[in-house]
């Protein structure tokens, strides 16, 4: 046997060693390596019977050493053993933020199949071309190795499988023969495609970056499946020595190595000289190696969310999250007073985000959209929704901007004047507190949480506890709820939480109906912008904007059919900013980019569902012409919920519907009122038409019940007490102060009588004093139209309106 076996590598060794060298080796041709093989050869047949025997045993020891290893020390796979970073990526699959493992590492795993042909037969043709056919360790190329090296010390082993650099990289304090056993362990227990995918996946590319898919995003911005010749011969050089082709520090250093690669691919007839060409007149520019730090806010979101995911999938459009977070990093730039700003885009078919910006890059690191703040008024459209679906009110339904006793300046409108009289849609438009207290009321808050607790989205109280001023900010939400929340005013009224990866699917909650949604949308898309913003506003942009409380947080809300925006503006430390500038940005910045939105996706279209009518109703009953027989003072065309028009509902603090007719007797001769068995033979029964008695300081002379209601006959027994006489003396309705060159105003006393109570004064929308006597400091005011309002306990109010004039 061992003659045979002797002879056998006489007549057959050196020819199939000359051929495999031939076949692997560009410089097998060399006459010192040719020299070398003769005299090995001659070796071997001479010693060939005692030499088989040798490396029988060498095999037998082997095999009795490995099966020790493995048993003393069996294989454990990267995922067991090894931290795994997890890396988010946007709907391209482009990184947009990674979290290195406890090594400071990152990888972007992917699977075989998405890798670019070219790059894995380049990869196999460079490295191991008898991948597919050795068992972990190629015997023939450590013997060659081992032969040439001793005799050319300057000999390059090349030796080492794939396998052998696998189990190196997973195991790299290893010594030679435990990573040998480890390649062999890898061989065994993984099938071939699963080796080269942990090569690939693996493959120290970079300081703290590994694997092909990480390096191709990083070095040349796109996946591994779209690498080109020159790409490829990059990623090769820089995998050889990844110290020493460092890309951000030694770009011309791997210049020259991968056209080394890439000549060496032409001169063996592996890739074509044309594309090889075209790959060496391209300039390999410095590449940053800085981890991919995109909607860093968003992606820790992702990530807490989905905890057992490497690479974690988003609906995140890295195109508007690019111009999203380069406006935001623009507006934070030009502040002087800390400001910064948050910004998220939710698609209302899908709930899922398009777009997120915590805040301000390069500014704050906070995320605004999920910090808990005070809304403001930025509740009053859903307030407004849901007394749609209480039959409460309709779109022109009458309510009340009056004076309310406890309700201070820094919680009553921003008007500089209580307007009284005023639509449901003008109240919102206008974002007026008072008539949305006056809503809230009548809704009940309790009932009013409650729905959004159905609906799983809980607002929660501040430190105030429930009161109606939940709806003028003593509650806490964050800009994500708040975003949720308006997304039913474009979803036919179903509202649902944000979903942060495709995987995940939105589970939607009626919040109010379809027909309440659909015209507090439209009520919000017709409302005017301010003269402060200079864009155009889309057709499509139902918007809302406001402060919150003590104005320190400003918001502004915009939704269409499509999506949802929400824009935060503010300090997050509770710096208090401009309520004035801090919402015009906010707003202003919303309405440009939902201008620019267009450019990339339709707003969509809101159909008008079939229960949405139009009624004409009539002021002050509020219903429909048709039931108004006794006189309608204004008409209004209204969108209704199934036709129905309510009532208007009563002013100030009384709740349920006002009743707008009056029944009386009247004398016909003296055409005075009537009491009860007064002159029976001479009383004529009529009904007038009466606006609520709080709004009659802003009503014509005409609509006042004085002249609608004449007063009673003094010669009639058990005349009843009216209600309310109240007065004001001092100063008078039109009257003009002009003021006078260096010459102060003296103080002027005003006083109240006939009030129920005691009397609140409000001058400008501001309560400024209590009391039947106010005195009223002129000099403090602007020159301009003033609005003084006297308000007794009742609730009832009377109104003086004059004016400052300049001097001259």
């Amino acid at each position: 046997m061992f003659s045979t076996v002797r002879q056998w590598i006489s007549r057959k060794w050196q020819q199939r060693l000359e051929a495999f060298i031939e076949h692997n080796e560009p410089n097998s041709n060399s006459t010192e390596n040719r020299g070398a093989l003769a005299q090995f050869a001659y070796r071997v047949n001479r010693y060939g019977k005692r030499g088989v025997k040798v490396l029988l045993a060498l095999l037998l020891l082997f095999i009795a050493a490995f099966m020790w290893s493995n048993i003393s020390d069996p294989l454990s796979l990267p995922d067991n053993n090894h931290d795994r970073s997890k890396v988010v990526v946007d709907s391209s699959g482009r990184p947009l933020s990674v979290f290195p493992n406890k090594q400071g590492n990152w990888r972007y795993p992917i699977a075989l199949e998405d890798i670019s042909p070219l790059l894995k037969d380049a990869l196999l043709h460079q490295q191991d071309r008898h991948f597919f056919y050795h068992f972990g360790v190629n015997p023939f190329s450590m013997i060659r190795d081992g032969v040439f090296g001793f005799v050319n010390p300057d000999y390059r082993a090349s030796g080492e499988t794939i396998t052998v650099k696998v189990a190196k990289i997973l195991y790299p304090e290893a010594g030679v023969w435990q990573q040998t056993v480890r390649a062999i362990q890898l061989e065994l227990a993984l099938t071939k495609e699963e080796i080269l995918s942990l090569y690939v996946n693996h493959l120290p590319m970079a300081p703290k970056l590994e694997g092909f898919q990480a390096a191709s995003y990083q070095f040349f911005d796109k996946p591994a499946y779209e690498l080109d010749y020159s790409e490829v011969a990059l990623l090769l050089a820089v995998a050889k020595y990844p110290k020493r082709y460092r890309l951000d520090k030694f770009a011309n250093r791997a210049e020259k190595e991968r056209d080394s690669i890439l000549r060496i691919f032409v001169d063996q007839d592996f890739w074509p000289k044309a594309e090889v060409d075209v790959a060496l007149k391209i300039v390999v520019e410095p590449v940053d190696l800085e981890l991919p730090n995109v909607a860093p806010q968003y992606a820790l979101q992702v990530k807490e969310r989905h905890p057992n995911q490497t690479v974690i999938q988003t609906n995140i459009e890295p195109v508007i999250q690019e111009e999203f977070e380069r406006y935001s990093r623009e507006f934070a730039d030009k502040q002087v007073n800390g400001s910064s700003m948050a910004m998220v885009l939710m698609d209302n078919k899908t709930k899922q985000i398009v777009a997120y910006v915590g805040n301000s890059p390069g500014h704050d690191t906070t995320d605004m959209i999920q910090a808990i703040r005070s809304p403001g008024d930025m509740l009053k459209p859903l307030v407004f929704a849901k007394a749609l679906d209480e039959r409460l009110i309709h779109s022109e339904s009458l309510l009340a901007d009056i004076p309310r006793r406890g309700y201070l300046r820094d919680v009553a409108d921003g008007q500089d004047e209580f307007v009284g009289p005023v639509s449901a849609t003008e109240a919102l438009q206008l974002s007026l507190n008072l008539p949305f207290i006056q809503l809230i009321e009548n809704i009940g808050e309790q009932k009013f949480l409650r729905s959004l607790e159905e609906a799983e989205q809980p607002i929660e109280l501040s430190d105030f506890g429930l009161s109606p001023r939940v709806l003028l900010g003593e509650a806490e939400t964050n800009l994500e709820q708040m975003v949720e929340l308006y997304s039913a005013l474009g979803s036919e009224g179903r509202v649902a939480s944000m979903v942060y990866s495709p995987d995940d699917k939105a589970k939607s909650k009626r919040l109010f109906s379809d027909e309440a949604a659909w015209i507090t949308w439209d009520t919000l898309k017709q409302a005017a912008l301010p003269e402060y913003v200079e864009a155009r506003k889309p057709e499509a942009l139902a918007w809302k904007a406001g402060s919150g409380w003590a104005s320190r947080d400003n918001w502004s809300i915009g939704a269409t059919p499509a999506f949802t925006l929400g824009i935060w503006v503010g300090v997050h430390d509770d710096i208090y900013s401009s309520p004035v500038s801090g919402r015009a940005d906010a707003l202003t910045a919303l309405v440009r980019i939902s201008s620019a939105l267009e450019k990339y996706r339709p707003l969509g279209e809101n159909r008008r569902p079939a229960g949405v009518k139009q009624e004409d109703i009539c002021w002050p009953d509020g219903r429909s012409r048709d039931m108004n027989v006794y006189g309608c003072d204004k008409r209004k065309t209204a969108w209704t919920k199934n036709g129905e028009a309510p009532r208007t509902l009563y002013a100030g603090q009384r709740k349920g519907w006002y009743r707008s007719t009056k029944g009386m007797y009247v004398d016909t001769v003296t055409e005075k009122r009537l009491s009860r068995g007064c002159y029976k033979n001479r009383a004529e029964y009529t009904t007038a038409v009466l606006w609520p008695r709080e709004l009659e300081p802003w009503l014509p002379e005409r609509m006042r019940r004085a002249e609608r209601m004449p007063a009673f006959n003094v010669l009639c027994p058990n005349i009843p007490h009216e209600s309310s006489s109240l007065k004001i003396a001092g100063i008078s309705s039109e009257q003009d102060f002009r003021r006078i060159e260096s010459e102060p105003f003296e103080p002027l006393l005003v006083t109240a009588s006939g009030a129920n109570g005691e009397i609140e004064w409000y001058l400008n929308g501001e309560s400024i004093a209590d009391g039947a006597e106010l005195e009223l400091n002129l000099n403090r005011l602007l020159n301009g139209p003033q609005q003084l309002i006297a308000l007794d306990d009742q609730g009832y109010s009377l109104q003086v309106s004059f004016t400052v004039s300049p001097a001259g």
